[in-house]
């Protein structure tokens, strides 16, 4: 679709043309319906967070809390270290706003410098009293990322969701998106 758009706006002269190539198109989207992500609830991500916290995995649940309101991709935020996380102690700040630095985004050749916002009070002072006293190397995930999806799976399957792809389950990748959605409403 978009490439039918972008020639159609360069040659104005052959939209009428262009018929052919819109029901290909459709017959197309028929044929192979596009999937999308599971998108998560925000009451679905606190009982994640609430169960995790419950299991002693602070680390975990401050990672699911940064990548949903953070609106970062996994990789953003199971590299990240304390030096990329901007607290409103680190900024003499009174405003519970915190901030997450993406040293390399996916979409760096557009936007090669980029963050993630958190404005949601809670979430801030919680990450305040996680890592205010954290070294500046350490990172925020505190484990590999494959024992992160260890957890995620963990945490998401008890609370009965699935958790793979192929099943329409939630996955980390679904943290930006959710994020995203819940911010927009």
């Amino acid at each position: 679709a978009e490439t039918v758009n972008a020639v159609t706006d360069r040659f104005l002269e052959f939209k009428p043309f262009f018929a052919p190539a819109w029901r290909t198109l459709t017959q197309w989207e028929l044929a192979e319906p596009g999937d999308r992500r599971m998108v998560m609830p925000a009451t679905v991500l606190l009982a994640a967070v609430s169960l995790a916290a419950t299991w002693g995995w602070w680390k975990f649940a401050a990672v699911l809390l940064i990548g949903f309101h953070a609106l970062l991709r996994p990789s953003e935020v199971l590299f990240a270290t304390h030096s990329h996380l901007i607290l409103p102690g680190d900024l003499l700040s009174a405003l519970m706003i915190a901030y997450v630095r993406v040293d390399v985004p996916k979409t760096d050749r557009v936007y090669p410098k980029q963050h993630g916002k958190i404005s949601e009070v809670l979430v801030v002072e919680f990450l305040s009293a996680m890592y205010d006293d954290y070294p500046p190397h350490q990172f925020l995930n505190g484990g590999s990322a494959a024992q992160f999806r260890n957890r995620w799976n963990a945490v998401f399957s008890s609370l009965g969701l699935p958790v793979m792809e192929v099943d329409s389950g939630v996955t980390p990748s679904a943290l930006r998106g959710s994020g995203a959605t819940w911010l927009r409403h």
